[in-house]
Formats: C-alpha cells, sequence, structure tokens
C-alpha cells in the first residue's frame, strides 16, 4: 500500500462514529494508533526530505544505473556536469555520455557491480563537446522488493586528481554509511546485519567454531515513548546503544533490527557456558536505571539465542529460532535469557492459536474468577481475597493466566479482559455487602499495560457507581513495573485513586527494582511479599533475615504486610513471630469459586 493511499485510508476512517469498534476494538484505541502512525508517517517523510535535500544539494554528481544503462535519480551536481536542465526528467543512457572507446569498460564495470561487487573506473564523459576526466565509484544497491543489484553511482571530475580522490572517498563512504546503518544510533542497519551474518557463518563452515545470535528487545520501551515522548525513548536508545558497545567483545557485532530490537552476532564460540555469559553480562547492564533529566527511568531487556551450526544451519530460521527464544524470554516475566530448543516452535504454534483463542473466551464468557482468602494472625479471622483470573478453555482445560496474560498484554485483549476482571470482582463485593460481609475486601490485580493507558481512573469510577460498593472494599495490587516506568506520573495516578478510598498494594516485592525510599513516596496501604522467599523459611536464615526486614521496615512506614504462598504450620508460626500482619496460602485455603467464598468467611 504506498503513502498517497494510506493517508486516504486514515482519513476516511477518522470520519467513522466513535460509537463503532473494529474486531473488539474501540474506535478511539483505532484513533489513538492511527494517531501514533500519522507521526511516524510525518516524522519519515521528514526525515526523507532531509537525506533527499543532502542527496540533491550535494557537490558530487550521484545517479543509479540500471541494467540497461538508464540513468535514474541524478542530482544537481550531475545534472550540471551532463548538462542536463533542473527540471529535465529524462536522460539519455549513461553510455552515451562516454567516449566510444571505453564503451566495454563501462559495460563491465556495471556488470561486476549488478554481480554484487564494488567498482572504481577511470573514464572520461563528453560535456558540451568537451572530454572531461572523471572517476566512478559504483557500490551495489538493494531495492526493496525488487530481486539483485542496481548499480548506486558517484562520478567525479578529477581534473584535480589528489583533491578529487579524497572527495570522492568521502563521499562514497557518506554514501554507504547512510545505506547501511540506522540514522539515530548510527549502528549498522538490517541490509548491514544480514551480510554481516552470512560473512560471519562463511567463516567457520569448515572449523570446530559456533557462532550464537542474540536477539534483544527492550522490555516497555513502547511505554517510555507514550508516557516520556519519542524524544526521551530516542535518548535511551542511544544510551542503550553506548552500554551494548561496552558490553560485547570486540570481535563481535551489533545492529539495530528495528524500533526497540537489537542484535548480537557473537563470533568464534566454543561454548555455551561463553554465550551466557556474554547474554547475562547484557541484561545486568541494561537493567540499570537511565536517567533523563531528573528523572529515573527503569526498562529491561529480553534476550533469545540460537547457535550456528548446532541449532541450524540456514541463516534465516537463525535468526527465526532467536526471535521464537526471546519471544518465550518476554513470556517468563521479561529480563530474562533463553536459548532456542525445538520446544519452542510448539509453543510459538500454541501461542499463535491462543491469540484468536483468547477474543473468542471474552465474547463466549469462558473467564471466572477464584479467590483466595486472606487471613489476619492478629484476629485469625478472614479479611480478604484475592481475585485470581481463570480461563475454562473448552479443549486445554481451566487455564492460569501464567499460561495467556502475556499475550493478552500484545493482542491487546488485556484492556478489555481487565476491566471484565474489575468489574466481576465489583460485582461479587456487592453480594457480600447483601449477605452481611462488608468489611471484606477484595484485591484486584492490575498489569503494567493497564496501569499505563491512562484511563484507569475513569473505568475504576464507572464500574464502583454502577455497582454501589464502598471504595474501600476494593484493592489494587500492582506489580513493581507497572509503577517504575513513569514515576510521576504513576504516584499522580495512585493519589487521585486513593483519594476516593480505593487502598493499594504492591505485589511480589523483592523480585525486582523497589526499594523503600521508592515506595514511600507511594499511598500503599499493603505490601505483599514473594512466595520465593516464604519457601525457605524458617530453614533458610537468609530469607528469615530478609523477611523480618522488609516486615520492620513496611511497618515503620505505616504499611500492613501480606505473605504470600504459606503452605506450612512452621511457615505460619514464624511469620506470627515477626509480627506480619495477614498471610495467603495453600495452608490456609486454596483459591475457591465464589460459591464457596460464603462458606470460608463463616467457617472462621
Amino acid at each position: 500500500m504506498n503513502t498517497e493511499v494510506k493517508q486516504e485510508w486514515i482519513e476516511d476512517l477518522c470520519l467513522i462514529d466513535d460509537t463503532i469498534s473494529v474486531g473488539g476494538t474501540s474506535k478511539k484505541s483505532i484513533k489513538a494508533e492511527l494517531a501514533s502512525y500519522k507521526f511516524e508517517l510525518q516524522r519519515l517523510r521528514a526525515e526523507n526530505a532531509k537525506y533527499r535535500s543532502q542527496f540533491d544539494s550535494a557537490p558530487i554528481s550521484y545517479f543509479t544505473i540500471d541494467r540497461l544503462l538508464n540513468i535514474h535519480g541524478l542530482n544537481s551536481a550531475g545534472r550540471k556536469l551532463l548538462r542536463y536542465s533542473t527540471d529535465q526528467k529524462k536522460y539519455q543512457p549513461f553510455i552515451a555520455h562516454i567516449n566510444s572507446a571505453d564503451h566495454l569498460k563501462i559495460q563491465k564495470h556495471v556488470n561486476a557491480v549488478m554481480a554484487g561487487n564494488k567498482a572504481t573506473l577511470r573514464t572520461s564523459i563528453i560535456s558540451d563537446g568537451k572530454s572531461i576526466p572523471v572517476m566512478l565509484h559504483s557500490t551495489p544497491t538493494q531495492v526493496p522488493g525488487s530481486p539483485g543489484f542496481v548499480c548506486q553511482t558517484a562520478m567525479m571530475d578529477v581534473s584535480e586528481e589528489k583533491a578529487a580522490v579524497e572527495q570522492l572517498q568521502l563521499a562514497n563512504n557518506s554514501l554507504h554509511h547512510t545505506v547501511y546503518h540506522d540514522s539515530l544510533t548510527g549502528l549498522p542497519n538490517r541490509l548491514f546485519f544480514n551480510a554481516k551474518l552470512n560473512s560471519s557463518l562463511l567463516q567457520i563452515k569448515n572449523t570446530d567454531k559456533k557462532v550464537a545470535l542474540l536477539l534483544l528487545d527492550m522490555d516497555r520501551f513502547k511505554q517510555v515513548n507514550e508516557s516520556l515522548g519519542h524524544k526521551v525513548g530516542d535518548q535511551l536508545l542511544k544510551e542503550v546503544v553506548r552500554r551494548l558497545k561496552g558490553t560485547i567483545r570486540q570481535a563481535d557485532a551489533v545492529a539495530r533490527l528495528g524500533d526497540d530490537e537489537f542484535a548480537v552476532i557473537v563470533e568464534q564460540v566454543d561454548s555455551l557456558a561463553e554465550v551466557s555469559q556474554i547474554a547475562n553480562q547484557i541484561i545486568r547492564k541494561l537493567a540499570q536505571p537511565y536517567r533523563s533529566g531528573c528523572q529515573e527511568i527503569f526498562t529491561t531487556a529480553s534476550v533469545g539465542i540460537s547457535i550456528y551450526p548446532t541449532d541450524t544451519i540456514e541463516n534465516d530460521e537463525l535468526i527465526r529460532f532467536s526471535h521464537a527464544a526471546m519471544t518465550h524470554a518476554k513470556s517468563r516475566g521479561s529480563n530474562c535469557v533463553e536459548f532456542f530448543n525445538n520446544k519452542l516452535i510448539s509453543l510459538k504454534r500454541r501461542n499463535f492459536e491462543l491469540e484468536s483463542e483468547l477474543r473468542v473466551a471474552l465474547r463466549e464468557s469462558q473467564f471466572e474468577l477464584y479467590f483466595q482468602p486472606q487471613l489476619s494472625l492478629a484476629n485469625h479471622k478472614i479479611v480478604g481475597f484475592e481475585a485470581l483470573l481463570r480461563w475454562n478453555h473448552p479443549v486445554r482445560g481451566q487455564l492460569s493466566p501464567e499460561s495467556f496474560i502475556e499475550i493478552a498484554e500484545r493482542t491487546g485483549v488485556i484492556d478489555a479482559l481487565g476491566e471484565w476482571i474489575l468489574r466481576d470482582a465489583c460485582q461479587k463485593l456487592c453480594k457480600l455487602r447483601e449477605a452481611g460481609f462488608d468489611d471484606i475486601r477484595i484485591s484486584v490485580n492490575v498489569s503494567a499495560k493497564q496501569f499505563s493507558a491512562g484511563d484507569l481512573q475513569k473505568k475504576i469510577a464507572t464500574i464502583i457507581a454502577e455497582t454501589e460498593i464502598p471504595a474501600h472494599m476494593l484493592e489494587l495490587e500492582l506489580t513493581e513495573s507497572a509503577l517504575l516506568v513513569d514515576a510521576t506520573s504513576s504516584i499522580d495516578v495512585l493519589n487521585e485513586l486513593r483519594a476516593t478510598g480505593i487502598e493499594f498494594a504492591i505485589d511480589d516485592f523483592g523480585t525486582g527494582y523497589s526499594s523503600f525510599s521508592r515506595l514511600r513516596q507511594l499511598p500503599l496501604s499493603r505490601l505483599k511479599i514473594d512466595k520465593s522467599f516464604i519457601q525457605g523459611m524458617p530453614v533458610n536464615q537468609d530469607d528469615n533475615s530478609i523477611v523480618k526486614a522488609i516486615i520492620s521496615v513496611a511497618h515503620e512506614m505505616g504499611m500492613e504486610v501480606v505473605s504470600e504462598g504459606v503452605e506450612t504450620a512452621a511457615q505460619l508460626d514464624f511469620l506470627r513471630s515477626l509480627k506480619c500482619d495477614i498471610v495467603q496460602g495453600y495452608y490456609i485455603s486454596k483459591p475457591v469459586e465464589f460459591g464457596s467464598v460464603l462458606a470460608v468467611l463463616r467457617a472462621k
């Protein structure tokens, strides 16, 4: 689809009424995406105009020669040297400008470039009846959508030999860099990467060495762009590149393949341990906070790795396998390294199927909330429940969120699904009030994508008004990642919601990059200790010390502490000795259907 057709399509779409939805997606969402597309289109047009202006105003003749020796894209210097008017668009074949004695040389020169080789030739052109010595420096260039190469040529009047040769080389280097490098970061682009990968694989073909291909995708980069703007996003990418260059070995190569996607080619590999060490150094380096003015930005990277020739001997498959591994790394919670294995192909196929099945599930009400009790250790009473999502899949059986929530976020289904969860939880609270339990709260997990969408406050206000529940009965559980992209904006959203009476807990504390100094700025009521710290208690002394410290400091800050994953009496007793406020886990009760919630409450 060309640019004009796309633009016309956008303008027509904008006439659609805001109440219409497409494939379950609201017109408002479509407009937001179109606005983003327009911004990117305008940026690309401006960048293209900049390079076109530089190309046309260059003091050296530039043009393209096709297989029939026709001239295309002649710039101003070229038109002047070959004596064409400014508005002339059709030119004579290039051979018509060359002395007849050099016709064969010109044909060989172009043929060599068409075969994929750089070529340089001294010849003379006829201009106004005069013979002018010139130097041709030609580079093979691929045209998107067309097979083979065209001959991209720089031509210099070499009457003044030394100065001309130097200027020609500089100009050609600049042109080559523009074609094969990313304009923002200066890194090699996808074209260069493909050639470099092919070269690296050929070098080790008959040796016992290996080549590792690492694909990196920045986690939550889109949220940075949306919340802080593209200028900050560009600065972040430049810093990512600086850190990457400082981490990889000198012999290795790094390229930018897309917006926030990078590739690292690790050459002459002896062992997987060597590759694993490099990959883990990269994610540790990229996970360190970034600064933009007075603000700290937290983002991480997911890395997928495939090995040549262990996994495949085909270039395209090597890239595909690395991408599959990287996608799996993101699904594990980001900031992970994943090596390719054959199971990932079937997993990717399964995820593709789940994408379409998720939309059907939402439409056909296949989702259900289960509720896990939270027990107060002060009075041994149930004070709340955590709402846990389950998918009653008609073929695969009951699925927990770990198997599909990342797909829901990636496809945008999380917006509608998250709203359904909030509404269903509030409807259940309404039923609890009717049964006389108006002091029970239900905790609902809110994803980073929901939190950063910008309309969470409005949705919650609407749902509370519809169900007529007191706001303090609803608690939102937020992960650290939901709060870290834009801390200032996060505080504003939390304060606005807290003013209505809604309470907040931070989930899985200790597994990310939160600190008490940062949490002190947030209006949190409770802090949930991740179950990974509880599992080793009371035997593991390190876990004991960590949990004790978290409880002590949280209490000093006026927060209650909830311990997840309590599975034994020993764990419960030890947490009681540490003055933990609330516990949940299988020892207290497994998650139950809402039909069993009243029975659980009355039993306690």
